[in-house]
């Protein structure tokens, strides 16, 4: 499978279904057997704009996650709610492993600041909001 050299694994069940959450298991079983030792797992209840037809507790799943050492977050793929969230959380983490990696340190804080984002034109490539390039 392709998560043989996965750095990260989202495994996305759909809160309106709990068969989806049901098998949620057997992929973190599956990852942690055939996956990299360091492979970060994420669980993802999707469909997170369908809340009055959720079926899969919140704190069920939370708490599940939980025992099984991994991230847990909600999103909608319909609104984006929460996916930029997921992939933000997935580059700290990653930045947290190359820096013990690189230093042998787990106590160093590695941030990468993307707030005046500069490209080779000198066009504000970090910018959130209408295009200044001219």
């Amino acid at each position: 499978m392709v998560y043989r050299a996965a750095a990260a694994a989202l495994i996305v069940y759909d809160i309106t279904d709990q068969n989806s959450f049901d098998e949620v298991d057997y992929w973190i079983s599956e990852l942690r057997s055939k996956g990299p030792e360091e492979i970060l797992i994420y669980v993802i209840g999707n469909k997170a704009d369908l809340e009055s037809c959720r079926v899969v507790d919140r704190e069920v799943a939370e708490s599940y996650a939980q025992t099984k050492g991994v991230f847990h977050f909600h999103s909608s793929a319909k609104t984006g709610q929460g996916v930029e969230e997921i992939f933000y959380h997935i580059c700290q983490e990653e930045l947290k492993k190359s820096s013990i990696k690189e230093t042998g340190c787990k106590n160093r804080q590695s941030t990468v600041d993307v707030s005046n984002s500069t490209n080779s034109d000198g066009n504000n490539g970090g910018h959130r909001g209408p295009c200044r390039c001219q």
